[in-house]
């Protein structure tokens, strides 16, 4: 994995915002869940929506992206 798609939490790896939606977008997290995660993170400006591809595929057959 990149660095760029991964920070660091205190002592703890974690992967960047728009790792984690655009990873839980491929394995079919509900979608419901997924606009909510992107929905926050779009608004408190983690990501950016150009970073979210997998999402915006995922969420095509259910209203699409959050606004």
């Amino acid at each position: 994995m990149p660095p760029s798609e991964r920070t660091w939490f205190g002592p703890v790896p974690i992967t960047s915002p728009a790792r984690t939606l655009n990873d839980c977008a491929k394995i079919s997290l509900s979608p419901e869940f997924l606009q909510q995660g992107a929905a926050q993170a779009l608004r408190r400006g983690l990501v950016r929506r150009s970073e979210l591809a997998d999402v915006e595929r995922a969420l095509s057959d259910f209203g699409g992206m959050p606004k």
